[in-house]
């Protein structure tokens, strides 16, 4: 029947969505949580799929906090931004009880919009990671849907999602907002507020990540025998080249072998060593996003 079809292919996604080796760990991460040592019952099966489908058919609970915690990898990794200037260390604050606060700030800031009328705000303490992943009601839509083989027309408020990840350690967090960098100050100042009665953060003079080495090929990430790490390759590298005064945004990607060697021979196409051929200068491109590959021994 349509509407279960309609359930089934939701759970389908959702079980899609952590099936791959972060989520699989997120999965062992959050059955601890729970008292529930996954690690013995997932070694008989084979590959992500097997184990994120026994998840969700046997620890549901578990299953659905990892889903929701696993923004941070399947949400646009163009749309995070991080701040700094966070208290550090706020083991006397119990922010479990700030989300309310927060709810309340997001949906009235996005009121202006004509949005925002309801918001919903859940909360995750992962030790020094303390997530606030908020749901703001979106503009109402008219849509086009079948009920049992009859074409209707209805209508909903969806939701969108802004997050917030605090790092206790750090004294950061991450934001993400599918919007302007003015609406992510907003935020940054709505969080800083209401998590922690700051009403003016101080001037942001540090990036967070001072990425313009990664830009040149004999750049090596400097590691530690005791980290562990075997490697680390550079899978993508978003740039801003200049055209007059405009900045342009462009994504490097290294393709399936995922080599940083096909990262730069692009990069060389785009921005080579000196300028020709109207191509500007590599040091005139700003790196403002990498992700990398870690592999460990």
């Amino acid at each position: 029947p349509d509407n279960t079809r309609a359930t089934i292919d939701t759970d389908f996604q959702d079980i899609f969505a952590l099936c791959y080796e972060g989520g699989v760990r997120l999965l062992i991460e959050e059955g601890k949580y729970s008292q529930i040592d996954l690690l013995p019952l997932f070694e008989p099966l084979e590959g992500h799929h097997a184990k994120a489908f026994f998840a969700f058919l046997n620890h549901k609970a578990v299953f659905d906090s990892a889903l929701q915690l696993s923004c941070r990898d399947n949400l646009d990794g163009n749309q995070w931004r991080k701040r700094r200037g966070f208290p550090v260390h706020t083991s006397s604050i119990d922010l479990s009880e700030k989300k309310s606060q927060i709810g309340k700030a997001v949906s009235e800031y996005f009121k202006s919009e004509g949005r925002g009328g309801a918001c919903t705000v859940e909360y995750y303490d992962r030790g020094k990671l303390h997530y606030f992943l908020a749901y703001p009601e979106d503009y109402s839509q008219s849509y086009l849907h079948y009920e049992s083989g009859v074409l209707k027309r209805g209508h909903h408020s969806q939701a969108f999602e802004v997050v917030f990840i605090y790092d206790a350690e750090l004294g950061a967090v991450d934001i993400y907002f599918n919007g302007g960098g003015d609406t992510v100050k907003a935020l940054q100042a709505i969080f800083a507020k209401e998590a922690f009665v700051i009403d003016h953060l101080p001037p942001n003079k540090q990036k967070a990540y001072n990425l313009d080495a990664v830009k040149y090929p004999k750049f090596q990430f400097k590691l530690r025998p005791e980290w562990g790490i075997a490697s680390v390759t550079i899978t993508q590298l978003g740039i801003f080249r200049w055209v007059g005064k405009e900045p342009r945004q462009i994504i490097i990607k290294c393709g399936n072998n995922a080599h940083s060697e096909s990262i730069y021979k692009e990069l060389d196409l785009i921005a080579p060593y000196y300028s020709m051929d109207g191509r500007p200068a590599r040091s005139t491109v700003e790196p403002f996003f990498a992700r990398i590959k870690v592999e460990y021994y």
